[in-house]
């Protein structure tokens, strides 16, 4: 099912895509029951792929789909199941991306900021991104909701963090606003006058993303030698930029302890060994690798490069890997963050929401991911055209 669903969206199938939508509305309609919610949630995101590469206004039989889709969701907003309540704003929110009303979107992304479940405050405070034809009282509407929600939410400093994110970029957009900047879909606001960008702005970025390509040829190697192997099931696991250089010794079991034993030859160029605080830095760019702990949570490299110290579960780190890029000074070196994994993706946030820069504003390690749940893994999914978790707005680079 899901791999009809890809074929499509992608291929904008417009009859099957018209079918898809009748269904999400009507399973919206219906209420979604506990067993149901991963595949709703599958079908909206790949529902949202299909919006987001919309060139122009949908045709006139999605259009019609989608606001069927945006009745439905209407009503449901006002379900006494808080998780209904959280998809019908997910569901509006995305009709919204390509339908008029934007001033009407932005109202009830507003009254949601006020809902008593943690979940649908959440989902709306995600949703707090400017469309393109916003005005300046929609940004202001959005503005005095989010300060609400950093009052009244003391006890929730996950939820407090990410409403004061948000809301930096709605004031951001709205002091481009007043500079004559127009905003454009996805919550990147995009100045019309013309400006020049920096060669070195440009070629820093490159640089970074042709980096994390590079990255994912030396991590399969890493694995694909069993250069490290500490539940010796004969498969590999994947390293630290450290490890990856062939500069600091191999970790030997899974709870920090390292040998003696250097990769020899290095599948990384020495360029990357020089680690300070877990990031490499270089080209204007930081760099981070995240591997996975007993819990599949991230964990970052050892202070100077290596595992030394750090608990990596085996049978986890034979699965993922994560890594990041993002600008040593934001503005100067380079502004959009970067991210991939073992699934050869390279996907790019324009950091507006949380301007990450150098070691003091660093990304956690499920800024990138998709997942609502309270606590997120590196099993779960990736922020493709979608929000994540840190409210940036991820897409697919290369």
């Amino acid at each position: 099912m899901l791999g009809l669903l890809l074929t499509l969206v992608f291929a904008q199938n417009v009859p099957q895509t018209v079918e898809v939508l009748a269904k999400t509305a009507e399973d919206l309609a219906k209420g979604i029951a506990p067993g149901d919610v991963s595949r709703f949630d599958a079908r909206l995101t790949l529902l949202a792929s299909y919006v987001d590469g919309l060139r122009g206004a949908p045709p006139e039989q999605v259009a019609a789909g989608l606001r069927e889709l945006r009745k439905r969701a209407l009503v449901r907003l006002e379900a006494k199941d808080p998780v209904v309540r959280m998809f019908a704003l997910r569901s509006y929110a995305l009709v919204s991306r390509c339908l008029p009303e934007t001033g009407q979107a932005h109202a009830r992304v507003t009254e949601r900021l006020a809902d008593p479940n943690r979940l649908v405050r959440r989902e709306a405070v995600l949703h707090c991104a400017i469309a393109s034809d916003a005005s300046e009282r929609d940004g202001w509407l959005l503005n005095r909701g989010l300060l609400k929600v950093i009052a009244s939410n003391s006890d929730d400093a996950d939820l407090r963090a990410l409403a004061e994110r948000r809301r930096e970029y709605i004031l951001g957009w709205l002091k481009q606003k007043r500079r004559g900047a127009d905003p454009a879909p996805g919550g990147v606001a995009v100045v019309t006058r013309p400006r020049r960008r920096a060669p070195r702005f440009q070629a820093n970025e490159a640089a970074a993303c042709a980096t994390l390509l590079n990255l994912i040829s030396a991590q399969a190697q890493f694995r694909a030698c069993r250069a490290v192997d500490t539940d010796r099931d004969r498969v590999g696991e994947y390293g630290f930029f450290g490890e990856l250089t062939g500069c600091v010794p191999l970790r030997s079991d899974e709870h920090g302890g390292v040998g003696k034993r250097k990769l020899s030859p290095p599948v990384l160029s020495g360029a990357f060994a020089n680690v300070r605080s877990s990031v490499v830095t270089r080209g204007g760019y930081c760099f981070e690798i995240f591997l996975p702990d007993t819990d599949s949570l991230g964990r970052a490299e050892a202070e100077r490069g290596g595992a030394a110290g750090v608990s990596i579960a085996a049978d986890n780190a034979e699965r993922a890997w994560f890594a990041y890029a993002w600008p040593q000074s934001y503005g100067t070196t380079g502004r959009r963050v970067f991210f991939v994994s073992r699934t050869g993706d390279v996907v790019a946030a324009a950091n507006y929401a949380t301007r990450y820069e150098g070691l003091t504003a660093r990304p956690r390690f499920d800024a990138a991911l998709i997942s609502q749940k309270p606590l997120v893994t590196m099993r779960d999914r990736m922020a493709v055209d979608w929000l994540g978790r840190d409210g940036n707005y991820w897409h697919i680079v290369r």
